[in-house]
């Protein structure tokens, strides 16, 4: 008998339509979870909540799974994140210049006093550590004076934005993370442009004018000019039409505004794009979209480098080593919603992280994007069927006969260090264990979807291997298996039935 799959909704986070009705559409039961049994593994294999604690994730079962990393805040948190960049930043200063220079507060305010009076032309832009929806944003100027009672983030405006004809905008990109240990880490290929609904000015006069200086759709859907796409296929579809100032629409959280593509038509053009209108607009204009691209990749890769440190550390507490690979049970996966500014030069600017984006839906555009995301990330994941039951049995009497001293608990099947695994030459020398870490990481990219990995692969991990930490064992597996072919091992040589390499039998 196959075992039903089923999956818990916390309540103490919104219910999207996108990710219970994605479940139910592809066999999932929703169980009922009282506020008692909301940090209890039962009988889901999902759990979809907030940030659980290491103590919590210690007791789900080998096939659970949750939608949040613990201390994922080291992104979220405005603060935090600067802190973990401008750590690597020190230490490379042109590799890591991918966030504006901020200052934090209070402890930073005379820092910031400085900088302000030695570049008196300088925009800076006031933003508090943990607020969403363009709360508490105020742009500042060599007059502005702040105070420094509430923790917040001073951050250098990117006074030259690439502009939609005249118009600011930035992207909202989706960023997908399976594991931390190794970090694997997937791009979302389609995406939001928020632009806003005033055209762009730096006159002292404008920067009090919140519908030109930020691109929230919180701020934005209130503008006259703000008009709500009604088709499913892009912004410039013949189906738009204009919605009212503050209609009422799914969408509870930030979002992306946009600009349709005809500058002319204010009253008329869908006011949201996705990356591919984005991408045709600006190849015609002649810019680079490849470099774009590859800049925004640099970017969210970095990003995750710089929390890993701290991120592992706490996952690491309450996530015990699969026994097979040798790596920590792949407990939690994340989507994040990046907010990335493209300057005049194209290059990539991370503004923040959200660690619990919107998934409303306030046009059918956002409803394609957002529910194809959640499906492929869910695939991604790859969530397994279980019988609870005798699950809960075997891991009773386990722990039972250890406290006993009957049997140990699984010895981790991992036989060097790193250091012995970069000295490895052909792949015939990776454990059994390290097969199993490298298989589950191609079966896993093999159910990528519309997801493309940005990490690892094998033309820049060697590149960025260097800005890590701490030298993990799982991930210099991988660095070790992408130099040596990747997946092209398992291609099936001329003439055999087997693929050019293969795990050693046992």
């Amino acid at each position: 008998k196959v075992p039903k799959l089923y999956f818990a909704h916390s309540t103490a986070v919104h219910q999207y339509n996108c990710v219970t009705n994605t479940l139910k559409k592809n066999g999932f039961l929703q169980l009922g979870l009282s506020k008692k049994e909301e940090n209890i593994a039962g009988r889901w294999t999902l759990l979809w909540g907030g940030h659980l604690k290491p103590e919590q994730l210690r007791t789900f079962k080998p096939s659970q799974c949750t939608n949040h990393f613990p201390s994922s805040w080291q992104l979220g948190r405005k603060d935090l994140l600067w802190r973990n960049i401008a750590r690597l930043r020190r230490k490379y200063p042109r590799d890591f210049d991918i966030t504006p220079p901020s200052f934090i507060l209070p402890e930073d305010v005379k820092a910031w006093e400085m900088e302000r009076d030695a570049n008196p032309k300088t925009l800076w832009i006031l933003k508090p550590i943990g607020s969403s929806c363009g709360r508490g944003i105020r742009v500042l100027t060599k007059d502005s004076t702040v105070t420094a009672k509430k923790p917040a983030v001073i951050q250098r405006y990117v006074h030259q934005p690439l502009l939609l004809n005249g118009y600011k905008f930035d992207l909202r990109v989706y960023v997908v993370v399976t594991s931390l240990d190794p970090l694997k880490v997937y791009l979302n290929a389609d995406g939001l442009v928020r632009i806003a609904t005033q055209k762009y000015s730096t006159s002292s006069k404008s920067l009090s004018v919140r519908t030109m200086h930020l691109t929230n759709y919180s701020v934005n859907k209130h503008s006259e000019k703000y008009v709500k796409n009604m088709g499913a296929t892009g912004g410039s579809s013949p189906d738009a039409k204009r919605t009212l100032a503050g209609a009422e629409d799914e969408e509870s959280e930030e979002e992306g505004s946009a600009f349709g593509e005809d500058a002319g038509q204010d009253d008329t053009t869908a006011s949201k794009w996705d990356f591919s209108e984005l991408r045709a607009h600006l190849i015609k204009e002649g810019h680079d979209w490849g470099k774009l691209w590859s800049g925004i990749e640099d970017v969210v890769v970095k990003t995750m480098i710089a929390a890993e440190p701290a991120m592992a550390s706490v996952w690491h507490r309450g996530t015990p080593l699969d026994p097979r690979t040798g790596a920590p049970l792949q407990s939690c996966f994340e989507v994040y919603g990046f907010d990335i500014m493209i300057d005049d030069k194209l290059k990539a600017w991370l503004l923040e992280v959200n660690v619990s984006p919107s998934l409303s839906s306030s046009s059918p555009l956002d409803k394609r994007i957002k529910t194809k995301l959640i499906a492929d990330t869910l695939t991604l994941v790859g969530l397994k069927a279980m019988d609870h039951r005798q699950l809960s049995k075997d891991m009773r009497a386990e722990r039972q006969n250890r406290l006993l001293g009957i049997e140990k608990g699984p010895s981790v099947a991992k036989s060097r260090n790193a250091n012995a695994v970069q000295s490895i030459r052909t792949v015939s020398e990776f454990s059994e264990a390290d097969w199993e870490l490298i298989m589950d990481t191609h079966d896993e990219y093999m159910r990528r979807g519309n997801l493309e990995r940005v990490f690892p692969l094998a033309d820049s991990v060697d590149y960025y291997s260097e800005f890590f930490q701490t030298l993990r064992y799982s991930n210099t597996v991988l660095a070790k298996w992408l130099s040596l072919g990747g997946p092209k091992v398992f291609e099936v040589a001329a003439g055999t039935r087997e693929p050019g390499a293969a795990p050693r039998k046992v």
